[in-house]
């Protein structure tokens, strides 16, 4: 694999400390995990950075190991050209995570088709919604993490720490349905997969064109919903712990990130109330 490749060299040329090599292992794996090849847009790893639940230390650090990595496997003809080119940084205002409105969220929930493949692609929507989980965790669901009796998903996330994840009753029923009428359309019976045949990436195309379509113009990537849901629970006034561990934050000061945005908008609230005449 390439990456071993690199590491070699790394190993050999750069003389790294054993804890500087096991971070860029592991933010190297973490992006091939992400999108399954080096072969990437910058538009997709500005997106990717701009995704981390981690803190400006780490992220300057994970656009180091990149940069590292493009420069060994472009000057080596591995890639034909490095997308970490003209990605200085990522300014702190920028690490507040983008998010989007509840209208947002309803516009691209009515764009969904009816037949079996907009079922699934809305199906996956409402958990990316309702939970918060990442997109990775849910196109990896199996058949028996889904609790519809209990109305529960056994979610399998980083490190595989596992999380038991509530879901409300509508999103339970919908769920019901899909794996009653639809499910066997895409698995012909030989796969545990909740979803078979979807992709971390292949959804991300198409919830593009879903946000497209309902005319929101903000840049739209799967993780975008797990900042909305952590905001709009925030914002309505949900616990801080209760978040995290929803989320699966293994520290709080993560899920802490999305509490500025609740300040801003508080913020923005404030300042539009009329007090009257000034006392």
């Amino acid at each position: 694999m390439l990456q071993n490749l690199f590491y070699d060299y790394i190993i050999l040329e750069r003389g790294l400390s054993k804890n500087t090599l096991s971070s860029y292992k592991r933010d190297i794996e973490d992006f091939f995990d992400f999108f399954g090849t080096f072969v990437v847009s910058e538009d997709q790893v500005r997106d990717y950075l701009l995704s981390m639940e981690c803190s400006t230390r780490s992220l300057v650090r994970k656009i180091s190991s990149l940069k590292s990595l493009y420069r060994f496997l472009l000057s080596n003809n591995y890639v034909e050209f490095s997308p970490m080119e003209n990605i200085k940084g990522i300014k702190m205002d920028q690490k507040i995570p983008s998010y989007l409105s509840g209208e947002e969220i309803k516009a691209i929930a009515q764009t969904f088709t009816g037949d079996y493949k907009g079922v699934r692609d809305r199906m996956i929507f409402d958990i990316l919604v309702y939970t918060g989980s990442r997109i990775s965790e849910v196109v990896n669901l199996k058949l028996h993490d889904v609790d519809l009796e209990n109305r529960t998903l056994r979610i399998l996330g980083k490190g595989d720490k596992v999380r038991i994840v509530p879901i409300q009753e509508g999103v339970a029923d919908s769920l019901a349905s899909y794996i009653k009428d639809f499910r066997e359309l895409f698995t012909k019976g030989r796969t545990e997969l909740l979803f078979p045949n979807i992709s971390r990436n292949l959804y991300w195309s198409r919830l593009k064109k879903y946000a497209l379509k309902a005319g929101v113009d903000k840049k739209i990537y799967p993780h975008i919903f797990r900042h909305s849901f952590a905001t709009i629970m925030l914002n309505n006034g949900a616990n801080i712990r209760h978040v995290q561990e929803i989320l699966g934050h293994s520290s709080v000061s993560t899920t802490e990130i999305y509490t500025h945005i609740s300040k801003d908008r508080l913020k923005k609230v404030y300042n539009e109330i009329k007090f009257g005449e000034k006392i």
